[in-house]
């Protein structure tokens, strides 16, 4: 079935949506049980979520907008998948802030492998309307056709954080992330996010991978807590999700650095490449 183009421009939200103590915390236990300092909302300094956590509103708007979309089967909103998240983070989320979220779909065309479109999201916190973060989302609907005319995104602001060839000479370094076979049920959970082919072989059968897949955005929110220095601030986090990761196994991140940029890249051990991006971190 098709994917309509007249819904370029359509506006969905607004979304409110509560950082509470147990999102935040839940979140960053997911992530890594042993952070001590990302558990403890107790501490002086007050706690910050991790800025990776808009992916939840960012998923329950998604929801929205896919069921509006009633000229798509339910077949093929189930098998669209996550193909690049660009993120940049403009302010902390503290705990008790409410988020105001809105999505507007910004661009789309036909690939190969289906119809991407292109959502541009905001959030704002709720007592004075100030921006925290901004996201250029693109899904991809796996079999679907485009109807009318495509339309191509505008660009991100800022430099192209997927662009891998400016750090050829740049600091290199590297680490493992295992991600143990239980872990997409766990994030299903902490994050809110809820898609049968993170959690059940059967839908994900049906949907044409080989089992279950950790969520893009799981990867993508993992990367940002191996990257990101002890003080924090990231700033912008960028990913394009090549090929999917199937739990159980450790992935090799590499990465490259000039101090405030980074490029890195996700392999899974039979050496296909499943992530790559950059990142902003502030100066101190």
């Amino acid at each position: 079935m098709p994917y309509e183009a007249q819904n370029l421009g359509r506006r969905f939200g607004p979304l409110r949506w509560d950082v509470t103590p147990a999102r935040a915390l839940a979140f960053a236990a997911v992530l890594d049980p042993d952070d001590s300092g990302a558990l403890d909302d107790a501490k002086a300094a007050g706690l910050e979520a991790a800025p990776t956590l808009i992916a939840s509103p960012e998923w329950a708007l998604s929801q929205i907008s896919r069921r509006a979309i009633a000229r798509l089967s339910p077949d093929e909103i189930v098998r669209g998948v996550h193909a690049i998240q660009d993120s940049a983070f403009l302010a902390p989320l503290r705990l008790g802030d409410r988020l105001v979220c809105a999505s507007e779909v910004v661009g789309v065309r036909e690939i190969r492998s289906g119809v991407a479109v292109t959502s541009a999201i905001i959030h704002r916190r709720a007592t004075d309307d100030l921006v925290v973060a901004r996201t250029r989302s693109i899904s991809i609907f796996r079999g679907a056709t485009l109807s009318g005319r495509p339309h191509p995104a505008p660009e991100f602001e800022g430099p192209d954080l997927l662009d891998e060839r400016v750090s050829a000479s740049w600091p290199k370094g590297e680490t493992q992330i295992r991600i143990a076979r239980g872990f997409p049920h766990l994030y299903s959970a902490a994050a809110e996010i809820w898609n049968p082919i993170h959690t059940e072989r059967r839908a994900a059968l049906a949907a044409g991978f080989e089992d279950i897949i950790v969520h893009g955005s799981a990867l993508w929110a993992m990367i940002a807590k191996r990257l990101t220095p002890p003080n924090g601030g990231l700033t912008r986090l960028a990913a394009r999700f090549r090929a999917p990761v199937v739990p159980g196994l450790s992935l090799a991140l590499r990465w490259t650095t000039n101090g405030e940029q980074i490029r890195f890249r996700l392999s899974r051990p039979d050496g296909v490449v499943a992530v790559t991006g950059g990142a902003e971190l502030r100066s101190h």
